[in-house]
């Protein structure tokens, strides 16, 4: 818990997905939590946050470890110019556009063994992974400083270049 407990180990994710779905740099970060200490429930792994995007975009994200296990797992929804996309646990898909509504189903096939053929691939013919260590990074630090943001109670800027240069 203290590197970050479920807020790095499994948000890092939600945040990469939000900068894929961007395809900006996150700037800042607004984030609160229940409260930080090391009794249950942990507050940096109870924590709602803001992410705004150089774009504009703002991502919100929200992690619980209380409630009922009979709820939903993940959640993710996309607002866009008309069209609202849901995800409930990667297993049901929602697509609303204006008036109309679709719905599919799926399995969960979160598409791991896709990504790792196309990695070794990608190592093997030399060439540059879809995903780089800056993309791991970036996501991994966006979490820490919303666990930062809760424990100050106040937004940080997030500058990436800056800090990435500072750790090299």
């Amino acid at each position: 818990p203290k590197l970050g407990g479920a807020t790095n180990g499994e948000g890092c994710h939600f945040v990469d997905l939000m900068y894929w779905l961007t395809e900006s740099e996150p700037i800042s970060v607004t984030a609160q939590s229940l409260p930080i200490g090391n009794e249950e429930p942990l507050g940096i792994n109870n924590i709602t946050a803001s992410i705004k995007f150089a774009d504009g975009s703002i991502g919100n994200f929200l992690y619980t470890t209380v409630g009922s296990d009979a709820g939903q797992g993940e959640l993710v929804e996309v607002f866009s110019n008309g069209v609202v996309v849901s995800s409930e646990d990667f297993k049901r898909v929602s697509i609303k556009k204006s008036k109309e509504k679709k719905r599919s189903r799926k399995f969960a096939a979160k598409g791991y063994d896709l990504q790792m053929e196309t990695f070794i691939e990608d190592i093997k013919s030399g060439r540059n992974t879809a995903v780089s260590i800056f993309d791991g990074a970036r996501a991994t630090i966006v979490c820490m400083l919303m666990i930062e943001s809760a424990k100050r109670g106040t937004p940080i800027d997030i500058d990436l270049a800056s800090i990435l240069e500072n750790e090299v």
